[in-house]
């Protein structure tokens, strides 16, 4: 149930129970107005009041209906759990989702768990966010980010992957003036991360500095392969690993180096 729908009936439920019970049939007839889908859920609420009633007063609809499913769209607050993992603050939101920090209680690390955005949650950007996690996890590189795990909360579809406490290409660029050593060393990384993917038979399709995660440190990592395309040569199987075809990609490492350390460093 969406928080709106909750809301609704919620406010609701409490008009009709400062009535008397004689006067609540017409009210709900009056505010449904021939929605018999709600008047019989707001029906079935209230017939359940009596059997609060003996230790509640007044029982509120979350006393009367705890088992209601209500999708939690909003934003997490820390502390909410996600199977083993705790929220533990917000670390980004942007057009493909929203990004937060938390603590996998059962592996003791810090993760970073993504969820589809509401705003883009139909079947198109379902598939794109099942493939940018089946993608990620079929790929094993020191500069791509690691998928740990994928599922479903509230109703909304999360990726849950490492933790990079650096922020993006653009917070790292900011942050004080790079050499060009520094540069270059950083972005190379990130091509052979990229020959990587493409050796997989996988186009990111979407390098940006927003796309690049950087630890303290100076690693870097290629992240979000939720525009990625599969090469017309290469196919998921069942599994989720990565079957390749006739013909390999083309396969040229100093290529990729250049072309993407030239492209920061212009």
């Amino acid at each position: 149930m969406k928080p709106e729908q909750w809301r609704r009936i919620e406010n609701l439920y409490n008009q009709a129970m400062e009535l008397e019970e004689s006067q609540r049939a017409s009210f709900l007839r009056e505010v449904c107005a021939g929605d018999d889908g709600l008047q019989q859920e707001l029906e079935a609420l209230l017939a359940r009041e009596p059997q609060m009633a003996s230790f509640l007063e007044k029982p509120g609809l979350r006393e009367i209906a705890p088992d209601f499913a209500v999708d939690e769209s909003g934003p997490l607050a820390p502390g909410a759990k996600i199977g083993s993992y705790r929220v533990e603050t917000l670390i980004s939101a942007g057009g493909m989702g929203t990004v937060y920090r938390a603590q996998d209680t059962k592996l003791n690390r810090p993760v970073a768990i993504k969820f589809l955005s509401d705003d883009l949650a139909d079947a198109g950007a379902r598939r794109r966010f099942q493939q940018e996690a089946r993608m990620a996890s079929a790929l094993n590189h020191p500069h791509i980010l690691t998928v740990h795990d994928a599922g479903e909360f509230g109703g909304r579809q999360y990726v849950v992957t490492e933790f990079v406490d650096g922020g993006t290409l653009k917070d790292w660029a900011k942050a004080e003036k790079r050499t060009w050593l520094q540069i270059v060393e950083l972005m190379t990384g990130v091509a052979d991360g990229l020959v990587a993917a493409h050796e997989a038979g996988i186009l990111h399709r979407d390098i940006k500095p927003a796309n690049i995660l950087v630890a303290r440190n100076g690693y870097a990592k290629l992240a979000d392969f939720g525009l990625a395309k599969l090469a017309d040569n290469t196919h998921v199987d069942p599994t989720g690993t990565l079957t390749e075809g006739r013909t390999k990609p083309r396969d040229d490492h100093r290529h990729h180096r250049l072309h993407v350390t030239g492209a920061v460093l212009r």
